[in-house]
This record gives C-alpha cells, structure tokens and sequence, in this order.
C-alpha cells in the first residue's frame, strides 16, 4: 500500500492499523528521560516529548555535574558563619551545584521529601535563594511524576 505522498508504507507499520508513513505522520514522538539508579544501573523513562524536553533540561548536567560526585569540600559550611549571612554567598553556581547534587542523592535514595527537605534546609540557611529552590523542586516534582 502506498502512502498519499508515494512512498510504500512497511507491512509492519499497516499491521499496526496505520494508513500513512512516519514522515506523514500526525502522531507526536515519544521523549525519555535518563533514570541514573548507579554508574550501571541506567536505564530510561519513556513520557510524551514535551515533559522529557522540560526533565532533560532542568535535569541538563551543566547546572550540577555529575549526581555522583562527592564535593570535596570548600563549600559553604553554615557553622562557620559568625552572624546573619552574606548575600554573596546566597544563590552562587558553587552553592546551588552543591545543593542539587546533595538533593538528587537524597531524591534517588530517599525519594521525593526527602530532597524537598534538602532543599528547604539550604533555604534557611542561605546557601541557596529561593528561586534556586523553586527550580530544583519543579525539577524533581517532574521526575517523580514522571516515573
């Protein structure tokens, strides 16, 4: 059988109840997502495209490296800080690479409130702004729902 636009349209594919060929396809493609259980344990998430797009980029590496990496220290450690805190310190790369890094252990190991609470701690003690907070838990919110 032939597609509307010529080309022959695989046994398979009309198997499976399709009238056209992928490249006249309607139909969305399908996204995923990277699921990193252990340096061999990953596998992947399949979800509609959308959601995988907004999970991969809130999730992209280059705001907080590998989830595996151990800070060797260097930080900002709040026993430290004499009285009040320096805004700038609050909301810093470091920091907030630090902190997700923290959070997506605690969110593989733990689950889901136990990286939201990470994240509030970091809050109070002003090693992340709110914001950075915010994005970090939309990014997680995602990933829970989406397993």
């Amino acid at each position: 059988m032939k597609c509307t636009c010529g080309t022959n349209i695989p046994k398979a594919r009309l198997q499976m109840g399709y009238k056209n060929c992928t490249q006249c396809s309607t139909t969305d493609k399908y996204g995923v997502v990277n699921i990193i259980y252990h340096k061999t344990g990953n596998t992947v998430q399949v979800m509609d495209r959308k959601t995988a797009e907004e999970v991969n980029k809130l999730g992209d590496r280059k705001r907080f490296g590998s989830v595996l990496k151990r800070s060797t220290g260097g930080g900002y450690n709040p026993k430290k800080t004499k009285t009040g805190c320096s805004t700038s310190i609050i909301g810093s790369e470091s920091l907030y690479n630090e902190v997700g890094e923290k959070a997506m252990l605690m969110f593989e190991v733990n689950g889901l409130n136990a990286a939201l609470s990470i994240l509030d701690k970091a809050v109070k003690d002003c090693c992340i702004s709110d914001l950075q907070s915010a994005k970090l838990k939309r990014m997680f919110t995602a990933l829970e729902y989406s397993i």
